[in-house]
């Protein structure tokens, strides 16, 4: 798709007919961007009809099946007042670079990941994006009869040159309610001045958004993205671990009257987050965190798994959707973090299945309860193996747990049945229970070659062993003999249990 100078001047290029399937596909793709070493997002190059739009179909067959009106995607809200306080407030928060939009960025992409409130809903969204090809943060508000417009770019705003135009940018950029920046492009090559920078726009975020809604009942927030090292650090690491405890810092004294703790931090869509010391720097600001372990998505659909039904199910469930929904029923946190679990294991068990199963695909979420139960669950451990009797323990603790990939259940379940084994009462699964209520996993679809359990310690070498001992059991506990690895040159790799 070219950029044009106008759509009042804009060429029409002859392009063939579109599908629905077509555009489900491109939509999916547009909204969540290119995998990493993937190629460039780009738009569909059909024509489509008068009444297809990106995605369209896909939402319309649901809502008619869950017995939801729709609005009309032709409509244009002028309105940007909600009626009621919310009962949730959703900070969706994404990166955008040139392999996802290239600037001036004047079509729709990441826009359409998510589903749009009505004006008045119980549900209140906003969506804060990091424009790294326009060195700026934008926040803003957008609702269902605007995603409608903007799905039918083609035909609304681009007069059929194409599906970007200036006009799009225009419509997108109408409904920003606050912009920061650009930051100087020195901070390009700055990891730690560009973390500063974002800190200090992101507080403006969320200043924002308790202006515009200080009354809300429940705030979660999601990040769209890749993972980055689980230490405690935001948005793929951009927002360093200092900065964002400072942010979220900033965030809770200023809620204290109102919002209180965030409701929700949901990273369950970014690769192996799902760490100790994730959880350690994260547990002081939210009651519900949903992380995975291991790396998310990554399917290989065929032409016949990427059918109309498929797209039904996987906008749906996703878990935009669900939260959206959850929070519309005026449901409680936790029945919204059950519905996003539930509906990942689905996913799992009917869209990605056979991809599963063709690519032996280790998938899972958790969700921690980290404000009230990893302080607990934390002490428990440490004390379950500061009580280890001898250096001969020791290193059988650290044998089984790097064994197992540093996964923190095996090695509760390892410190209780040792414990027992001395005499000694420990109960540290249980905390951990207490601490992981909820998970799924694509065990129940293939057979998996790992024993990981949905939180794991971080690990010191390349994305594998020796586990960072250190940070999570603190520098008083007596290390097992030789000391704690502390780099993978350090690690030899452990001999078979038993031996």
């Amino acid at each position: 798709t070219g950029l044009f100078a106008g759509a009042a001047t804009a060429m029409v290029i002859a392009r063939p007919a579109c599908t629905d399937v077509l555009l489900a596909e491109s939509a999916l793709e547009l909204a969540t961007g290119p995998s990493p070493g993937g190629p460039q997002v780009d738009f569909p190059t059909c024509a489509p009809s008068s009444r297809q739009e990106l995605g369209r179909e896909v939402e319309a067959t649901v809502a008619r099946a869950l017995g939801m009106a729709q609005v009309p995607t032709a409509a244009m809200s002028q309105a940007t007042e909600v009626a009621q306080e919310p009962h949730l407030l959703h900070l969706y928060v994404v990166q955008s670079d040139t392999d996802w939009c290239r600037s001036p960025c004047d079509g729709p992409t990441w826009e359409l990941a998510a589903p749009k409130p009505e004006v008045g809903s119980p549900y209140e969204l906003l969506e804060a994006a990091i424009w790294r090809q326009d060195r700026r943060v934008a926040l803003y508000r957008f609702d269902s009869a605007w995603l409608g417009t903007a799905k039918r770019s083609f035909q609304d705003l681009c007069h059929g040159a194409g599906w970007a135009c200036p006009r799009y940018r225009q419509w997108r950029e109408a409904r920003r309610i606050l912009e920061v920046g650009p930051w100087p492009a020195e901070l390009d090559n700055d990891p730690p001045g560009l973390s500063k920078f974002l800190r200090a726009a992101f507080e403006q975020v969320f200043v924002q958004a308790h202006a515009q809604s200080s009354g809300a009942k429940h705030v979660a927030v999601t990040y769209s993205g890749h993972g980055s090292h689980a230490d405690g650090a935001l948005f793929e690491g951009s927002v360093m671990k200092e900065d964002a405890v400072g942010l979220l810092n900033h965030v809770a004294d200023m809620s204290a009257d109102s919002w209180g703790r965030l409701s929700l931090l949901n990273f369950g869509g970014n690769c192996a987050e799902g760490r100790w010391n994730m959880l350690a720097e994260m547990h002081p600001f939210a009651d519900w965190m949903l992380a995975s372990d291991l790396n998310v998505g990554g399917f290989e659909l065929t032409k016949a798994e990427k059918g109309h039904e498929s797209m039904q199910r996987l906008q749906r469930l996703g878990d935009l959707a669900v939260l959206k929904r959850s929070s519309e029923a005026t449901g409680s946190v936790d029945e919204m973090v059950k519905s996003i679990v539930q509906a990942r294991q689905e996913i799992w068990a009917s869209v990605f299945n056979e991809s599963i199963k063709r690519q032996g695909l280790e998938q899972s979420i958790a969700a921690f309860r980290p404000a009230s139960e990893f302080p607990p669950f934390a002490e428990a451990f440490r004390m379950a193996y500061a009580a280890l009797h001898s250096p001969e323990a020791r290193a059988s603790f650290l044998k089984h747990a790097e064994a197992n990939r540093c996964d923190v259940l095996e090695s509760a379940r390892w410190l209780d049945a040792e414990l027992q084994r001395q005499g000694v009462s420990s109960a540290v699964v249980v905390r951990f229970e207490a601490l992981r209520p909820l998970y799924a996993s694509t065990r129940v679809v293939v057979e998996w070659k790992s024993k990981t359990n949905g939180l794991g310690f971080n690990f010191l070498g390349f994305k594998d062993v020796p586990c960072d001992f250190p940070s999570a059991l603190g520098p008083d506990v007596v290390p097992p003999p030789g000391g704690w690895p502390l780099k993978a040159s350090q690690w030899q790799p452990p001999a078979p249990e038993g031996s």
